[in-house]
């Protein structure tokens, strides 16, 4: 009878065993693969006059992976304010602040999708900077954490934006200091 009872649990014990490894397997192929970049109208050496229009910028990002993901997108900012602060998640911190942006991907999506924010420079700033990523939202349901816990970021190049002062509220796109 103890013999019964042990097979009994060495059973329960591998079949908990293989459906643990089951869903780890399907965690890792069908992972999210979250790409991003931000694009500007303005080229590299291009200038932008902050006296006559603001800077737009598009945050894009596109999910590759075979299941779905929530996640926020992530824009560091020194020197530099949003235009509209009312619509997004802004938190001003001592000497930069961060926008949050929380979203739904879909999986596999063919197309980027594009946020666009528009900044506008502080007054006598030397450098602008704009650094774009994306973080994982684990504020969500148990089925959204188990694929964000799988999550591969990939990003795409230009990931962050670089603007030196020439004159008066006049800046130029740079590639490094």
């Amino acid at each position: 009878m103890a013999l019964s009872h042990s097979r009994i649990q060495a059973v329960g014990m591998l079949t908990i065993a293989i459906a643990i490894n089951l869903a780890f397997l399907y965690g890792i192929f069908s992972r999210p693969v979250i790409s991003y970049h931000l694009s500007t109208p303005v080229d590299y050496n291009g200038t932008v006059d902050f006296s006559t229009e603001n800077l737009p910028v598009e945050l894009t990002l596109r999910n590759t992976g075979l299941s779905p993901a929530r996640v926020k997108l992530v824009a560091r900012f020194y020197n530099m304010s949003l235009t509209e602060k009312s619509s997004f998640d802004v938190e001003e911190l001592e000497t930069f602040s961060v926008l949050r942006l929380p979203r739904s991907v879909s999986a596999h999506m063919p197309d980027y999708d594009a946020f666009e924010v528009v900044f506008e420079a502080a007054a006598n700033s030397s450098y602008l900077v704009l650094i774009y990523s994306i973080e994982v939202d684990w504020k969500v349901g148990p089925i959204s954490r188990f694929h964000n816990s799988f999550v591969i970021n990939n990003p795409e190049r230009p990931t962050a934006l670089l603007m030196k002062h020439v004159s008066g509220e006049k800046y130029i796109r740079v590639k490094s200091r």
